[in-house]
């Protein structure tokens, strides 16, 4: 009798460890999510300050240049209205 009261009692701790683990990693992935949303709103209020800016400024040219040598994806270069990208070309080998 003592042994089922014993076991029962560990079934329940265990139990309760499960669920506590699960609320655990439910929060972490809450947690993170946040975080990633917070880091791209971030950008994005960056990036209109900057563009708003370079309107203003007249620099828009500039910022397109800066652009056109870190964007590398096809779908991000048309968005700017930038060329493809040319690959560079190769390195002389060393001798």
């Amino acid at each position: 009798m003592a042994k089922d009261i014993k076991s029962k009692k560990i079934d329940d701790l265990e139990r309760r460890i499960k669920q506590l683990q699960a609320q655990k990693s439910a929060e972490e992935a809450r947690l993170k999510k946040k975080k990633r949303a917070d880091d791209t709103r971030k950008k994005v209020l960056v990036g209109a300050l900057i563009l708003e800016k370079s309107e203003k400024e007249g620099t828009m040219d500039e910022l397109l240049k800066q652009l056109d040598g870190f964007l590398v994806r096809k779908n991000d270069r048309i968005l700017f209205g930038l060329s493809e990208q040319q690959s560079p070309p190769p390195k002389p080998s060393e001798s």
